[in-house]
């Protein structure tokens, strides 16, 4: 996947795209994955990086909703346990199964959630994972022996996947090049273009080679997330806000705190809210939280009311108290939440489900929803774009896909950090195969250094940058212009 290629399919392109999707995060992926998959001409362009915003920012969960039940949304949780079997086929090295365990305080909450996951198990069908199951408080202790057993008689085991959210994000761009779409990063859309009222492509400057052109095409789908309601006031400067934005913050601690890999739920907290402990990549994230946000960010700091708040929980449930000092790195996602006609600040009971809708010029928006539907999301995009933009009727051929994985490393290289996983072949194949411009590429999102350990994170950044100035070739004016944006974004992740 290389980017000076993309960028010259982009702009040398001889007849306009079918589709132009604008945004590169989870539904922006969805929508051109499985435009591709038809076998449409499509291009995908990023104002920053795939999976910049909160895409990037998960709390690493495919999951079917167990909060979704509680609020009697069957149809949403029916969705995501369906896509939730499909990207546990497509993507075996990006999704894999996540055993939880949700805690019991009395009888009355073991046959309460017992009965809640059992209808969980019926969702879920024949092709399920694991099958929920109740385990006593002594064989809890063997499986958890970091948990606070006092106030518990026991919990119910389940099922449900996990991801890397970021790393999965630029295997599906590489997936999408090579079905023979077109993806961009660092290429914003300043315009639309329009005739006769309808929109047919876009004016777009690319913040690399400091270039600006015309991209045209059939339809346009506007895919961007947090930034939903920017584009669609470039279609009509009247529209009113679409989305209520939603802050989910988390923390990560070392696996001390909890071993094992089983993950921990408390689905609801005294606010309403759910909490989880979960082991990742060979650390532990805690979250999360659901605060009010007034405007799109790419990158936001957890308030220390959050932290004090996760702290707090995560505390009732371990045995070894966690403090401030422990907080390896920390990070904030803002979720696009379609509030419709609500006018209420408060997002946690807003639904997740996602909005699809069409304007008088033709622009197609599709926006909510999470990553564990982005491929049914961009099923429906398409669907719709075929009847809008008169496009030949095709089927959708995305959920019978298969995600390659990342080549394996040699066997005796070293790793960047004592503390990080990652080595330089790891910044190698970001660099010249997933198209990683930037040293926050490389170490936020191709790898997950940065949401692991920003201390060790730090330490590397400056070999880990001459390293890519050498495979870049460029010079020392630019690592050291890297080296002090990389610092400024890393604030946000440090406590």
């Amino acid at each position: 996947m290389d980017r000076d290629e993309q960028i010259k399919q982009l702009f040398q392109a001889k007849e306009p795209f079918d589709l132009i999707v604008i945004g590169g995060g989870a539904t922006g992926l969805g929508v051109a994955l499985d435009a591709s998959s038809r076998g449409y001409r499509v291009a995908l362009i990023e104002a920053h990086d795939f999976a910049s915003a909160t895409s990037s920012k998960s709390t690493k969960l495919v999951h079917g909703g167990v909060r979704y039940l509680q609020q009697f949304d069957f149809a949403l949780v029916s969705e995501s346990m369906s896509e939730r079997r499909i990207l546990l086929k497509m993507a075996p090295s990006y999704v894999w199964e996540k055993r939880f365990v949700l805690p019991v305080q009395s009888l009355f909450q073991r046959l309460f959630y017992g009965f809640g996951l059992k209808v969980y198990d019926f969702f879920a069908g024949k092709k399920n994972l694991t099958r929920s199951k109740y385990i006593s408080k002594r064989a809890l202790s063997r499986l958890m022996p970091q948990l606070n057993t006092e106030r518990i008689i026991g919990g119910i085991e389940y099922s449900d996947a996990q991801f890397n959210d970021s790393e999965f994000a630029a295997a599906l761009a590489q997936k999408i090049t090579q079905m023979g779409g077109v993806v961009v990063n660092y290429v914003q859309v300043e315009e639309l273009i329009k005739e006769k009222g309808k929109v047919v492509g876009v004016k777009v400057f690319d913040t690399v080679g400091k270039s600006k052109r015309q991209v045209m095409a059939k339809g346009v789908v506007n895919a961007t997330g947090i930034f939903t309601d920017s584009i669609r006031k470039f279609d009509n400067p009247s529209e009113k806000k679409l989305l209520a934005l939603s802050r989910g913050s988390h923390l990560i601690i070392d696996k001390k705190f909890f071993p094992g890999k089983m993950a921990l739920i408390d689905p609801k907290t005294e606010d309403g809210r759910v909490f989880f402990i979960i082991p990742w990549l060979d650390s532990v994230i805690i979250g999360t939280t659901d605060e009010f946000t007034p405007a799109p960010r790419y990158d936001s700091h957890p308030r220390e009311r959050e932290i004090r708040f996760l702290l707090k929980h995560a505390n009732k449930h371990l045995a070894g108290k966690v403090q401030p000092s422990d907080i390896k790195a920390l990070y904030s996602g803002i979720r696009p939440l379609v509030k419709l006609e609500s006018k209420r600040n408060s997002t946690a009971k807003i639904s997740r489900r996602h909005s699809l809708t069409r304007s008088k010029s033709n622009l197609i928006t599709v926006t909510g929803g999470k990553w564990g539907i982005f491929r049914k999301m961009g099923e429906e995009a398409v669907d719709m774009a075929i009847d809008t933009f008169d496009l030949e009727k095709r089927k959708s051929r995305s959920k019978n896909l298969t995600i390659p994985p990342k080549p394996d490393r040699l066997e005796e290289e070293k790793f960047l950090h004592p503390d990080l996983a990652y080595t330089k072949s790891d910044i190698e194949y970001a660099v010249q195969e997933q198209m990683a411009v930037t040293l926050e590429d490389v170490l936020a999102r191709r790898t997950r250094c940065l949401f692991l350990n920003h201390q060790a994170t730090m330490a590397i950044a400056p070999s880990v940058c001459q390293m890519m100035a050498e495979m870049m070739g460029k010079n020392e004016h630019w690592v050291k212009d890297q080296l002090m944006q990389f610092t400024q974004v890393a604030e946000s992740y440090k406590v």
